[in-house]
């Protein structure tokens, strides 16, 4: 019977260089995306949206990410997720960049949208990456330690 060290010993490497770098890269794009968020609303009504439209601009990036998530996960499992991890971290960025070059509302609209389409692909692809580098044997605690 092997003792409580030996056991220790036997278990695949949890933290490779590919996890840990997913992981710094999804903690930097959250912070992103964080910075931006809050601003959303108080710079559509410097754009001329009433506080109503403002907020309902704000909100549109979560309807449109939760209806984007289930196709997300249909995308992730037939195109390669590098490649797909890349394409909707560009489009958050341009988004975000997209903000502030957008002088009229529908521009407005249409860069937030584009936000939470990309958002909500990025989220999906990301953990699916993420699972795919988690040995089997610590896939609780990987997924545990990633979503941390």
């Amino acid at each position: 019977m092997k003792t409580h060290t030996e056991k220790k010993t036997d278990k695949e490497k949890l933290w490779s260089l590919p996890y840990i770098l997913l992981i710094a890269f999804g903690t930097l794009n959250s912070i992103s995306f964080y910075m931006v968020n809050p601003t959303v609303a108080k710079y559509a009504t410097q754009i001329g949206a009433s506080l109503t439209l403002a907020g309902v601009i704000a909100g549109l990036f979560s309807i449109t990410a939760l209806v984007a998530r289930p196709f997300s996960g249909l995308i992730a499992d037939r195109v390669n997720r590098k490649a797909l991890l890349v394409i909707a971290t560009s489009g958050m960025g341009l988004a975000a960049l997209g903000y502030s070059a957008a002088g009229s509302i529908p521009g407005f609209v249409a860069f937030r949208i584009l936000h939470g389409l990309a958002f909500a692909v990025r989220r999906t692809v990301i953990a699916a990456l993420a699972a795919a580098l988690i040995p089997p044997s610590r896939l609780r605690e990987g997924r545990g330690s990633y979503g941390l």
